[in-house]
């Protein structure tokens, strides 16, 4: 979430409603949209990427934000408020998208050569090298590209985001390429589009021919969290985290999990070494090593690391799954 989000107009509109709808202080309100406005983007990122959340239910989606209160209440809130918009042909979708997603969620779409919901192509410049960056320039600057969504579909401006001017070029090119809407069956909800290997970046080594981990969403996923919340950054995959990975990468539950438990490591106070051991020592901290052993994913996600109130909590390393001390 953007620094100036909480005092924007529309987040004000927004806690002005729910204030309504459930009865709270406007200072409350505004805790609790600031909130649902996080958990709607990190819902979106992980299950929506193209930005068309109207693939899920409104059951899923209040869901996924916590909501209290009546169904449907949430979502009109949000639309009334311009955060969310209704679609012809995609239901719902985020309003203003590319600009408050992730910029993994940039890098994930840009790596499997799709479009945000209203035609906006993805920024490339976190891709690896600059090999796979020229093939993503060619991609998006081409009209003969495929549809980015399946289904009805519906003529729309697609505009490439590409370089930013601060790296010495604007790339930005506008034509117009068809925009479809996704299967809404719920064994499909989530976009799968076939990929093709990407040339690695220099000083990391080669990916084995048919190697399925996607190591550049994975290291972009844990740099966006790592960045916001002053964890230990991933630069480059060298021969043992990538072994680790391939290894942690035959667990159907880590594959389909993976991202959900990077976005909730902030949940917890300790992860983020704010906890106070018993013995004196430095908070340890989560990095991308201890992530890449057997049994983080799932205890992350099951909750064994505590809430965000960690005063006095001391977790062992048995609770880590860690055989030898924790190192930060």
């Amino acid at each position: 979430m953007k620094s100036d989000t909480p005092e924007h107009p529309k987040l004000l509109d927004l806690a002005g409603r729910i204030g309504q709808l459930q009865g709270v202080p406007l200072e409350w309100a505004r805790t609790c949209a600031c909130g649902i406005l996080e958990r709607l983007w990190r819902f979106t990122a992980q299950y929506a990427p193209q930005g068309n959340i109207g693939q899920h239910s409104d059951y899923a989606i209040e869901a996924s934000l916590g909501w209290p209160g009546e169904s449907g209440q949430c979502i009109a809130a949000l639309i009334d408020a311009g955060w969310v918009e209704r679609h012809e042909t995609l239901r719902l979708v985020i309003h203003d998208w590319p600009e408050h997603c992730a910029n993994f969620v940039h890098t994930t779409l840009a790596r499997k050569h799709l479009f945000f919901w209203d035609g906006t192509a993805p920024n490339f410049n976190d891709l690896n090298g600059n090999g796979e960056r020229t093939q993503a320039k060619k991609f998006y600057e081409s009209k003969d590209t495929p549809s980015s969504l399946h289904g009805t579909s519906k003529e729309s401006p697609r505009r490439v985001q590409g370089e930013s001017n601060d790296r010495g070029g604007d790339s930005t090119v506008t034509y117009t390429n068809t925009i479809t809407n996704t299967n809404t069956k719920e064994e499909e909800d989530k976009i799968s589009v076939p990929t093709e290997p990407h040339p690695s970046s220099e000083g990391t080594p080669a990916t084995p021919p048919g190697d399925p981990v996607p190591y550049e969403e994975i290291q972009a996923a844990w740099n966006d969290v790592a960045d916001r919340n002053g964890l230990p950054g991933v630069r480059n995959f060298n021969g043992k985290r990538k072994q680790a990975l391939r290894a942690r990468w035959k667990d159907k539950f880590f594959r389909e999990n993976w991202r959900a438990a990077i976005e909730k490591i902030p949940d917890s106070g300790f992860l983020l070494g704010r906890s106070k051991p018993k013995d004196g020592t430095k908070p340890w901290r989560a990095n991308i090593d201890w992530f890449s052993r057997p049994g983080s994913v799932e205890k992350v996600i099951e909750g064994h690391y505590g809430g965000k109130n960690t005063d006095g909590y001391y977790c062992a390393g048995g609770d880590l799954g860690f055989d030898e001390p924790i190192t930060g």
